[in-house]
């Protein structure tokens, strides 16, 4: 091989190398957007409550402890996650009911994050989540609300089996006519949250499975902080990968999509509006 043929063969190689690292090593598509009231009223992001994962998420809660766990490392002592409200359910005897009575909740986050635009979710003055509607006259002791559910124990297997399978759809087609259980879950859930105390609650919101990410497919991540006392929403976020931009594994897009979620929504200052 002539030695200019060996440079340009050389530079050619380089340049397809580097532009590999580029490609695979892109930023993700991101669109962030703020509340200024609800900034104005806590300054400080803290006392956040992170929520599981809504969205397409897997039977065996992968992704979901990925995100989770990704943004509690990030966010600190300032946060916590769901799970620790464990032994307020403990303590009102009723551990077995607190995935169930989560749910009222995740469906309908779920429902808001997934028809709601972004800056759509911003504009909204307050949004009342279900238990909210309870705020005023909610019972000290939760023990009224406990036998309510252990009269409906029947139904209540349904949805743990329906829970268990990961079947949203068949959830909701047995808790919808079920309005009694479903108030109920929905205060219990309210109460325990109540007595931790949360000034923020943060739900992310996934759209992609490890099939579509595998398949070249976008996967997307949405986040939104919603304060506990007033259904206002502080900030809401998307971000976007495709493999072409970030050739890695599942988990690992997992933990970028989530690690730049929220640095861009926590190293928002008031100077920078």
């Amino acid at each position: 091989m002539k030695p200019n043929s060996f440079v340009n063969t050389l530079m050619l190689i380089i340049s397809f190398a580097l532009g590999e690292a580029c490609v695979s090593w892109g930023e993700p598509e991101s669109e962030i957007a703020f509340r200024k009231i609800e900034i104005d009223r806590k300054p400080k992001f803290e006392g956040i409550l992170i929520l599981p994962l809504t969205g397409t998420v897997d039977s065996e809660g992968l992704a979901s402890e990925t995100v989770q766990n990704e943004a509690k490392h990030l966010l600190g002592k300032g946060s916590s996650l769901v799970s620790e409200l464990n032994p307020i359910f403990e303590a009102a005897n009723a551990k077995e009911l607190m995935p169930l009575a989560l749910q009222p909740q995740m469906l309908w986050f779920e429902d808001l994050l997934r028809k709601t635009p972004i800056k759509a979710l911003i504009s909204g003055s307050i949004y009342r989540f279900p238990g909210m509607e309870f705020g005023l006259r909610l019972e000290k002791d939760p023990t009224p609300i406990v036998k309510v559910l252990a009269s409906h124990s029947r139904q209540l297997e349904n949805l743990s089996k329906a829970l268990e399978k990961n079947d949203k759809t068949l959830f909701q087609e047995i808790l919808t006519p079920q309005k009694e259980i479903a108030a109920s879950l929905s205060k219990l859930q309210y109460w325990a949250e109540v007595q931790f105390e949360p000034n923020w609650l943060m739900v992310f919101f996934l759209d992609g499975t490890n099939e579509t990410w595998d398949a070249g497919k976008s996967v997307t991540l949405k986040v939104i902080a919603l304060n506990f006392e007033s259904g206002g929403i502080r900030f809401a976020g998307s971000s976007t990968l495709n493999k072409t931009v970030m050739a890695v594994q599942y988990k690992t897009m997992l933990t970028t999509l989530t690690n730049t979620l929220v640095r861009k929504v926590t190293d928002y200052s008031l100077a920078d509006r």
